[in-house]
């Protein structure tokens, strides 16, 4: 451990930028790796899989609650291929002129259909 120190020491007197940049890379792997690990954590609750579809969600959000390919739900809402901006299932609904409950029922009963029974059933 002291030979670390003696290290970054001589890094920081002799080459200050490479000792700054390792210093930045280190602080960038730590925010990622945090990100990771809640990201995983939060998916692994069950309570954020296959629940009933709200408004407020996201197609990419649908799709990994339900664990299917975004495409796939892009394509079943008749969006543009080149879709890449989060909208929310409301914000979809009213850009294409459509009642919001009937086509979050219609995704419902798709995903229903594709993904098997259980599909959109709260679990406890």
């Amino acid at each position: 451990m002291k030979n670390v120190f003696q290290l970054f020491s001589v890094l920081k007197s002799h080459h200050p930028r490479l000792f700054w940049g390792a210093i930045l890379a280190g602080v960038a792997a730590c925010v990622f790796a945090v990100k990771l690990i809640i990201f995983t954590v939060y998916w692994m609750d069950p309570k954020h899989r296959l629940q009933p579809l709200e408004p407020w969600m996201t197609p990419g959000y649908v799709a990994r609650a339900y664990d299917i390919n975004p495409i796939q739900i892009i394509s079943f809402l008749e969006l543009p291929a080149e879709f890449d901006r989060p909208m929310t299932l409301e914000q979809i609904a009213m850009q294409q002129g459509r009642d919001v409950g009937a086509m979050v029922s219609t995704l419902q009963d798709w995903l229903i259909e594709t993904q098997g029974a259980s599909a959109g059933v709260p679990r406890d």
